[in-house]
């Protein structure tokens, strides 16, 4: 919520300031403000339309990610179980996201979930898990905690969060950069990470990316519980200014989308948008 707050609240600025120096409407200069950042955000990271959270995935060396394939190209009978099923789209906050035990968890999960395209993951068993926010290069580390959950996705409800930034090293940063240099593309986003200790995590080693989260991957040093007011509201529009700076390079270097394929990436989202009643798929090709 706070981000669509942060969010109104940059385009109404963006908005007044194009009314003050161009004479124009209020309404006209919001909405002008509004396709703006639209184009700027879709161009962070500039992916190909056929993109989605198992394809992203695939870029990365397999000793960095668990087994996976998607559901349809498996049998339920011959898995390995546990596992976890995850929907390929429209997974806002780990919606459709479940460990799965056995054949009849399969069933049970098929039967519930009115879902199209299902990737499986073999089930990591580390306990430990982290988001890594990424720009180039880290920009937070922040543990996720759950006593009662193996499925983490935000700092809310059963999830505490604990920021480790500082702890950061350049071993770290450097495996992290050139998994990301994998991934076509891929500017900005945030990891979700499975690890087996911190002090192999520091080293770079014995951990497993669940997740690669893209454009709409957020700092969750923003609701982190140690923090609150200014700096959760800093940490946001750190994210979305750096966000729109990103987006504005790749335009001017010619990096971004050319304009027949921005209009094209731009009716998928309204799409997406729509069937997902989610807000955010508005805002990049996959997020």
């Amino acid at each position: 919520m706070h981000e669509s707050l942060i969010g109104l609240l940059n385009i109404f600025i963006f908005g007044y300031l194009i009314k003050t120096v161009f004479k124009m409407q209020f309404k006209l200069s919001i909405f002008i403000s509004f396709i703006i950042i639209w184009v700027l955000f879709l161009n962070v990271n500039p992916y190909e339309y056929e993109q989605n959270k198992f394809s992203i995935l695939s870029y990365i060396p397999s000793k960095y990610i668990p087994t996976m394939n998607m559901l349809k190209y498996a049998n339920i009978n011959n898995l390995e179980y546990p596992v976890i099923f995850k929907p390929v789209k429209c997974s806002k906050i780990g919606k459709g996201v479940e460990v799965i035990h056995n054949i009849h968890d399969s069933i049970k999960y098929l039967n519930n979930n009115n879902i199209n395209e299902i990737m499986v993951q073999t089930f990591v068993p580390y306990e430990n898990e982290v988001g890594i926010l990424y720009e180039k290069k880290i920009i937070s580390m922040v543990i996720k905690k759950s006593k009662d959950s193996n499925i983490m996705t935000s700092c809310h409800g059963n999830v505490a969060c604990e920021d480790i930034t500082s702890l950061t090293t350049q071993k770290l940063n450097n495996v992290i950069k050139e998994i990301s240099n994998h991934i076509p593309n891929f500017n900005v986003g945030r990891y979700d990470i499975k690890y087996k200790d911190l002090t192999s995590l520091l080293e770079g080693k014995d951990f497993y990316i669940l997740e690669a989260n893209g454009t709409m991957g957020f700092d969750l040093r923003k609701s982190n519980l140690q923090y609150g007011g200014i700096p959760s509201i800093y940490y946001i529009e750190r994210w979305f200014i750096y966000r729109q700076f990103q987006g504005f390079i790749n335009i001017m270097t010619l990096n971004g989308y050319n304009p027949m394929q921005l209009i094209q990436i731009m009716m998928i989202t309204i799409y997406n948008t729509i069937i997902c009643m989610d807000w955010e798929k508005l805002f990049a090709i996959y997020s």
